[in-house]
């Protein structure tokens, strides 16, 4: 379980979108005065417990690069869309998520918007 103090979710954050991404990969999170924590469920042994996901990102792209690492844990591929502008951050971070990806041993596949 992950507890972060001094955010709630109803709020005006817009990356707190990404709760309810966790939520469909089958996260439970929880929200309370002041806080927001998230558990995830327990799978059977070797089994992940976490499902894959098909999001448009495009107005919470920041939290994209969190969604890359978390994906490789679920048991079916997850496919995040809407990110092009990524790629004109501080680094091309597409680019980065997919080296890391590949680091790692991922299967992951970029493609253009058309």
């Amino acid at each position: 379980m992950v507890r972060v103090e001094g955010i709630t979710r109803p709020s005006k954050q817009g990356d707190l979108a990404f709760l309810d991404i966790l939520e469909r990969m089958g996260c439970r999170v929880t929200d309370g005065p002041g806080w927001v924590s998230v558990t995830g469920l327990q799978g059977s042994p070797g089994v992940p417990s976490l499902r894959g996901v098909l999001v448009d990102m495009g107005d919470f792209s920041d939290t994209a690069q969190t969604l890359a690492a978390v994906a490789p844990f679920a048991s079916t591929p997850t496919t995040i869309c809407g990110i092009a502008s990524a790629r004109l951050k501080e680094t091309d971070r597409l680019a980065a998520i997919c080296t890391e990806l590949a680091r790692l041993g991922c299967l992951w596949k970029s493609i253009p918007m058309v």
